[in-house]
């Protein structure tokens, strides 16, 4: 049975996409904002917050999982379900989908998502 009164935070989904230039090639990557869901923000504990060395700077990750209703699939399409490595927005926070997991019979979606502090413009 879904649980609709713990979903309480509104997040924003963002996928990346290329745009193309005058001359036809890729110009950059950009993220698009895809859609917004109600979210239970639900912290992995103290053993998720780890950190990570990147060319020989510290930087925090903090992890996080978001439980989300289960699209439906008679809808709109498949562009508003989530997808690994795309971005979600949570209160000014980017988090990065690492995995995702299917809860019940399509009762929610579980998020498993890390958040990087500046080593994320690192591709890290």
């Amino acid at each position: 049975m879904k649980q609709a009164g713990y979903r309480d935070r509104l997040v924003e989904l963002y996928r990346q996409s290329s745009t193309l230039d005058a001359y036809g090639s890729t110009s950059g990557n950009v993220w698009t904002k895809i859609t917004q869901l109600w979210a239970q923000a639900v912290p992995r504990g103290s053993q998720g917050n780890t950190e990570t060395v990147v060319a020989h700077q510290l930087y925090p990750q903090a992890k996080q999982i978001l439980i989300i209703d289960h699209p439906d699939p008679a809808a709109a399409g498949s562009e508003n379900v989530p997808r690994f490595g795309d971005r979600v927005d949570l209160d000014g926070r980017e988090l990065y989908i690492e995995g995702i997991e299917e809860i019940g019979r399509r009762d929610g979606l579980r998020l498993y998502c890390k958040e990087v502090g500046d080593a994320s413009r690192l591709g890290v």
